[in-house]
């Protein structure tokens, strides 16, 4: 009775598992393209990246509202992440221990200023030493 288990065994042959050929990227934009087709066929306009989307006007005026009720909350993170990063690079750079409380001080200051806004931290240490 074992060998005619043995035999089904052999018998059997083993399932490859499917492998996707496209990304997730490639059906979106397969998806994409075919909904921009059917819009065409229709004679409707479905471009997103046409700039007349929003008017200028009406783009001013966004920012202005965006910036009016939400610029607060905008500036609250924007200095959240800036301190994370501080600590992050303090805690793990050799020239900040080196570094007297005046000179973290005008570090600091420095880090602040907006003409040092895409400027490394490291350049900016070395600026204060």
């Amino acid at each position: 009775m074992a060998d005619k288990g043995a035999d089904k065994k052999d018998d059997v042959t083993p399932i490859q598992p499917q492998v996707r050929e496209k990304s997730k990227i490639d059906y979106i934009l397969e998806r994409k393209a075919k909904q921009a087709e059917r819009a065409k066929a229709r004679g409707e306009s479905n471009n997103e990246d046409e700039d007349d989307f929003i008017a200028a006007e009406d783009k001013d005026v966004i920012k202005r509202v965006i910036e009016q009720d939400y610029g607060s909350q905008f500036d609250i993170l924007a200095q959240q992440q800036l301190d994370q990063e501080i600590k992050l690079f303090i805690s793990t750079n050799e020239l900040a221990a080196k570094a007297t409380p005046e000179e973290m001080a005008k570090f600091q200051e420095y880090i602040i200023h907006p003409s040092r806004q895409q400027v490394p931290l490291e350049t900016i240490m070395l600026e204060v030493l």
